[in-house]
């Protein structure tokens, strides 16, 4: 029987074990979790980071309860760090993800906000939002973010369903070289006058990514997501567009 995710996120609010309702996550770091289950030092009361499974993790969470798990490509840490890892493609993204065991068949929408502004893909079947800003298999992901089954971004994407529901991605991600990102070839550092500028373009998080009731409870935007840009609402190919801040 098929349970609409705004239903089977109000039982997680209440009505189910933190093990029933850790309905998606990174390795064996679940959403719905307890923050007990973090993998790193974490004295923050609202979301903490650290590197986990040869990558960067910032966790978010909402009394004592993980919500939302980010894995960081790009931009800097809480602490001001540069996040340098090898670049990771949409395809090798899914493959990482949305491939993981234990994970349903992904099923691809686009991630829009309340006004419609497209800021990259979800996988509405695992609860993964991909920030991206093309639907081409090689185009570059900043960050990856698995979020509640309330999140509004996974309620809106049931209109918004690619045509073949992403079936060419995941075929893509299938035929994808592993990705190469482990912790002897990656680190993170504090950025000099070099670094580049999308390091830096760090905005809070957007609404549409908090859980409703992290957003009924005034939660909010102490945590950094990746840079936002447009996609093509709907439409043929791949097209690249030129970035529109929200």
């Amino acid at each position: 029987m098929h349970v609409a995710p705004k239903v089977v996120g109000l039982l997680c609010l209440g009505f189910c074990s933190p093990f029933l309702c850790a309905q998606t996550g990174f390795g064996n770091l679940r959403v719905g979790q307890s923050v007990s289950a973090i993998p790193f030092p974490c004295a923050d009361v609202v979301a903490c980071e650290g590197e986990f499974q040869s990558s960067w993790v910032r966790v978010r969470f909402n009394n004592g309860t993980i919500s939302n798990i980010h894995v960081m490509y790009t931009g800097k840490t809480r602490a001001g760090d540069a996040v340098e890892v090898p670049p990771i493609t949409l395809a090798q993204t899914i493959r990482v993800h949305s491939l993981q065991d234990g994970m349903k068949p992904p099923i691809f929408s686009l991630a829009q906000r309340r006004d419609g502004s497209v800021f990259g893909l979800v996988d509405t079947e695992n609860q993964i939002v991909y920030i991206t800003d093309s639907t081409a298999p090689g185009n570059p992901v900043e960050e990856v973010v698995y979020v509640r089954l309330d999140a509004p971004v996974l309620l809106s994407a049931a209109k918004d369903r690619l045509p073949d529901g992403g079936d060419s991605l995941v075929q893509a991600a299938r035929a994808a070289a592993p990705y190469a990102n482990q912790s002897r070839n990656s680190h993170f550092r504090r950025p000099d006058a070099a670094t580049t500028s999308r390091a830096e373009q760090r905005i809070e998080i957007p609404p549409d990514l908090r859980s409703l009731e992290d957003r009924n409870r005034g939660g909010g935007g102490r945590t950094a997501t990746a840079r936002l840009s447009g996609l093509p609402s709907r439409g043929s190919g791949t097209p690249r567009v030129n970035s529109r801040r929200p």
